[in-house]
């Protein structure tokens, strides 16, 4: 669960959390106000609504918020920023490539935060390339909430143009 906002006003805290495919969570507590109780605290938001979950990147933006209780109301804004898992879109494929021939393995993903991509196995680029360059080629792509990998073989054949 990740808080995204935090704010503070009146004796009552307003806190914003988002978890990947969870639902839109709420909190609202009432700090030190002695005639404001808890469960006299509501809360509302829209624009857009929050009745629906929210789990995609898309879902993110500002949402209106209102906090009632018998010490009056207050509106505010929050950002909502719906971080995703990273995904591969582009995926290292398997080749067979001539001995001495130049060879570009591709991996491309998506995420929020944008992902990094390494390679654990291999070079992201093969020049020349030899019988020693033959093997499993892994990349991974991975944030903060996760990571997707995939794997492909480069076969490495005799001489070029034979």
């Amino acid at each position: 669960m990740h808080h995204l906002l935090t704010y503070l006003q009146d004796s009552i805290q307003i806190v914003v959390s988002v978890a990947i495919f969870s639902s839109f969570v709420l909190e609202i507590t009432a700090i030190s106000a002695a005639s404001t109780r808890p469960d006299q605290t509501r809360a509302s938001c829209q624009s857009p609504p929050l009745d629906a979950r929210i789990q995609q990147a898309a879902d993110s933006g500002v949402y209106t918020c209102q906090v009632t209780n018998p010490g009056g109301r207050l509106y505010r804004e929050v950002e909502v920023v719906v971080e995703v898992p990273p995904r591969l879109t582009f995926l290292p494929h398997t080749a067979e490539v001539a001995q001495g021939e130049r060879f570009v393995v591709k991996c491309e993903a998506v995420g929020v935060t944008v992902p990094s991509i390494s390679w654990l196995v291999n070079a992201v680029e093969v020049i020349g390339a030899q019988v020693v360059d033959e093997g499993e080629v892994i990349c991974e792509a991975y944030n903060e909430l996760g990571e997707h990998l995939s794997k492909a073989n480069l076969d490495i054949r005799g001489e070029m143009g034979n």
